[in-house]
């Protein structure tokens, strides 16, 4: 993406400009502007990182060493009862249960552990246990040792100049995400932080360890590496370049998973008007641009804008890109999830069924994107009273996330708060009488770890009006 009027050499700003795969933020927002300035992998949907491990209580410091913190994955609760689905969805089987997609939690191991889980580079099973490469990889592609990815990264860019092995997968050529995204930033950034603050290179990896820090939820790590690479920048290239528009689209995605929505919004409405003038209305950075700030809106409660903007995006990206191009599908969702939150539960539920299941066929089941889609669609089937399947849905999404991004995941936490709100909603019902007390439980748990998280973000604050609707319903104070 990002061909415009200037033109890119050879080096990691090819490598970083293929576009990105909308994962990674809790909602559709998009790093998909990418350049060698950012390198990113996701962004935009949102959200949240995660420590690519399978403990609730276990988050990674960006400090850590690459070794230390993200060679240990896998040791995780992929088969717990978190992940499995309960209850019934009525009306026959529900139409995520049919696909013929790998299932992280049950074909791992064959139903013995992860004990046995092979790379898929050195074949070998050996420690540290493999973890998963968070692409869009399927079956025995999954998992790999991150030793073996950094040395196959190292290899392909020692022998061929070719800097793709630390950002996408060589297989599929989706982005990584989780812990072998972190993982592959570190070492990355590592070995070019030496280099001249104008290097293309260090250029490159600052942006991709910026955007998995924002996906581990170090936002203030990113933010700082993104200010900093703006101003370099700024400089070397020009207010108007479109490294500079990139660099200035990832650091306002970074300020709304802060909380910094008029900083966030400043900065895509400018880099939207640039982007109109220079590459056009419809170019794809442009629409992915306006679906950005069709986000932000939406996290400050502007859902009218939000939805508005969106549908004119998404028609847009329909005609450019196709109706199954990942940044379409990505819009996709987002929409869906506006119309959730306006309450108009049964055209969000038509839209997000429809995205869920070409999510599926296009990514697979344990994309992120496809997870996200998901998470909203159980929280609109909730809405309008389907419990059962509302519940296995979303137990199934959950499950999925704590094994692929960790049980203190942005994404993961945002499962958590829905099922929890879910459970809370079958209730009523006599065969699942302890729905409420466990639903409630969850909620408090989820949401005393987003406070202390991801304070300030949008799902953060809607957990916090979950919560507060419950207590009302109880008459607790809060």
């Amino acid at each position: 993406m990002g061909s415009g009027s200037s033109k890119r050499g050879k080096g990691p700003a090819a490598a970083a400009t293929t576009g990105g795969n909308g994962n990674g933020n809790a909602d559709d927002r998009n790093s998909a502007t990418l350049s060698v300035a950012s390198s990113l992998a996701g962004g935009g949907g949102g959200g949240g990182g995660g420590n690519g491990n399978g403990d609730d209580d276990d988050t990674n410091s960006a400090t850590l060493s690459v070794a230390s913190s993200l060679s240990r994955g896998s040791d995780s609760s992929c088969s717990s009862g978190d992940g499995e689905s309960h209850g019934g969805g009525g009306g026959g089987e529900p139409m995520w249960a049919s696909q013929q997609v790998f299932s992280s939690t049950t074909s791992l191991s064959g139903g013995g552990g992860l004990g046995c889980v092979r790379c898929s580079i050195c074949k070998a099973a050996t420690r540290p246990t493999p973890i998963p490469r968070g692409c869009c990889c399927r079956g025995d592609s999954v998992m790999a040792h991150l030793a073996c990815a950094l040395q196959l990264a190292i290899d392909a860019e020692e022998r061929d100049g070719d800097w793709h092995g630390w950002l996408e997968c060589r297989t599929c050529k989706a982005r990584f995400t989780g812990a072998m995204q972190h993982g592959l930033a570190l070492e990355w950034w590592a070995r070019v932080a030496a280099n001249s603050e104008a290097d293309e290179h260090r250029l490159g990896a600052a942006g991709n360890l910026a955007d998995s820090h924002r996906n581990q939820g170090n936002y203030a790590e990113a933010a700082g590496l993104e200010e900093e690479l703006l101003a370099v920048l700024k400089r070397v290239c020009g207010e108007e370049h479109l490294d500079t528009l990139a660099a200035a689209g990832n650091l306002a995605i970074t300020y709304a998973c802060q909380g910094k929505h008029a900083e966030a919004t400043r900065l895509q409405e400018d880099e939207l008007e640039v982007r109109k003038r220079v590459q056009g209305e419809e170019h794809p950075d442009s629409l992915e641009t306006a679906g950005n700030l069709a986000a932000s809106h939406c996290d400050q409660g502007n859902l009218a804008a939000a939805a508005q903007l969106q549908e004119v995006v998404l028609a847009a990206k329909k005609r450019v890109l196709g109706e199954q191009h990942r940044s379409t599908l990505a819009t996709a969702g987002g929409l869906g999830n506006t119309l959730l939150l306006q309450g108009k539960h049964a055209a969000a539920e038509e839209l997000l069924r429809a995205t869920l299941q070409q999510q599926t066929l296009v990514l697979g089941a344990d994309h992120d994107l496809r997870l996200y889609t998901a998470t909203t669609l159980g929280q609109a089937l909730s809405a309008l009273g389907r419990h059962g399947e509302a519940e296995a849905l979303l137990r199934e999404t959950q499950g999925r996330l704590k094994f692929h991004r960790g049980g203190a995941a942005q994404a993961t936490l945002r499962a958590s708060s829905v099922l929890g709100q879910a459970l809370v909603a079958r209730g009523g019902e006599r065969a699942r009488a302890g729905a409420v007390k466990e639903g409630s439980a969850l909620l408090a748990k989820t949401h005393a770890k987003q406070e202390a998280l991801f304070p300030g973000h949008a799902e953060t604050r809607r957990s916090a009006a979950r919560l507060e609707a419950l207590r009302s319903r109880r008459g607790e104070s809060s």
